[in-house]
């Protein structure tokens, strides 16, 4: 693991013009970045995606009603009762 500033400026040239402070916080957002995109890659989305569909089924039944209008405004608002069968959750 790089600990001195001075190597990381030596590894990441583009930090060199910036402040130790800065350029530390900038070395950490790298890596942050970095480490992302390798987790991103070895997720596979036809496997994790009906494992986070099932997850959130939840959130159909509480979307799903019927849309009430505000008497006094004459227009539709975004109030909703739902309608849904919670005895299947």
């Amino acid at each position: 693991m790089i600990e001195n500033i001075n190597e990381i400026k030596k590894q990441y040239p583009s930090l060199q013009k910036w402040s130790d402070t800065h350029a530390w916080g900038l070395y950490k957002k790298i890596q942050e970045h970095q480490l992302i995109t390798e987790f991103l890659s070895t997720v596979s989305p036809s496997k994790t995606l009906p494992q986070v569909l099932k997850q959130i089924e939840w959130f159909g039944h509480l979307t799903s009603g019927k849309t009430h209008q505000d008497f006094f405004a004459g227009r539709v608002t975004s109030y909703a009762k739902s309608t849904a069968d919670w005895d299947d959750l």
